[in-house]
């Protein structure tokens, strides 16, 4: 519940603010001198200059001059009527954040994960209470999506209940397979460094201490599938598999020892991604 009102929290706002993104279309010039006259005009209103270049058919280069963005239409509105007294035609333009593919984001997922445990007995049987493996699970990441349905990420994910505490920290590549329709399948190779915390100690070391703590790589993979339906985020369904090596030696005596190992991590999320 912990991680559930901290999502929605910082949904909320971000939901308001990149709600939609509008740009005036200034004008269209061939010749780089007007430039700076153009800059001068957007000056006075602390409008910046963004410059998109146009190649011709007969090899000649214009150049469309946008300022922006603006958060909402309204204010863009706003904006063109000022510039309508400096330029002949101002248009706004919605840009149609569903429809860009490339850019970084940021996503958060929520869900259920579940770890693999093995229990080894060695010589005599030694009664232990078994961990529960499964639980809430949380994930947070940033990432870079590339024109070409490449992306990379960066990312925290955790699963904890009253006997464990998973935390990872990893990298991925995937790929997004584009298509015209809303929905994105997608799948990425995960590799990084995770922990795992006892909460609650099945049995002290021999010395007696207590080893309640260990430290694997992990590598692992997932697949998923992004609903691509509003402008500004996008919601996604996803499995994670992670192979670990978290192994807790249990020792009464010379033979009397066991250990329990924990060898996979599987995760179920649902996701919030934003664009920016």
């Amino acid at each position: 519940m912990r991680y559930l009102k901290i999502l929605i929290i910082i949904l909320i706002p971000i939901s308001y603010v990149y709600a939609s993104q509008s740009y005036i279309k200034v004008t269209k010039t061939d010749n780089k001198k007007n430039f700076s006259t153009i800059n001068d005009v957007l000056k006075q209103y602390s409008l910046t200059m963004k410059i998109m270049e146009v190649h011709n058919s007969d090899k000649s280069v214009s150049h469309i001059i946008y300022t922006g963005p603006f958060t909402t239409y309204e204010r863009a509105a706003h904006y063109q009527q000022k510039l309508k007294s400096y330029f002949s035609n101002p248009q706004v333009v919605v840009l149609d954040k569903k429809d860009k593919t490339d850019g970084m984001f940021f996503g958060l997922g929520l869900g259920y994960a579940s770890a693999t445990t093995t229990y080894d007995k060695d010589k005599q049987a030694i009664k232990l209470k078994e961990p529960q493996n499964y639980g809430i699970s949380f994930m947070g990441e940033v990432g870079y999506v590339f024109k070409n349905g490449m992306f990379s990420t960066i990312g925290y994910s955790t699963l904890k209940n009253s006997d464990l505490f998973f935390e990872n920290i990893y990298v991925s590549l995937g790929y997004r397979f584009y298509n015209k329709g809303k929905f994105t399948p997608y799948l990425s190779a995960l590799a990084g460094i995770g922990s795992l915390t006892w909460e609650n100690i099945p049995l002290a070391a021999t010395n007696g201490e207590v080893v309640n703590k260990s430290i694997s790589p992990i590598f692992g993979g997932r697949v998923g599938l992004i609903y691509n339906g509003f402008e500004s985020f996008s919601f996604a369904a996803s499995y994670h598999l992670l192979t670990l090596d978290h192994t807790a030696d249990i020792y009464i005596d010379s033979t009397n020892k066991s250990s329990y190992k924990h060898s996979t991590l599987h995760s179920f999320l649902l996701e919030f991604q934003h664009k920016f």
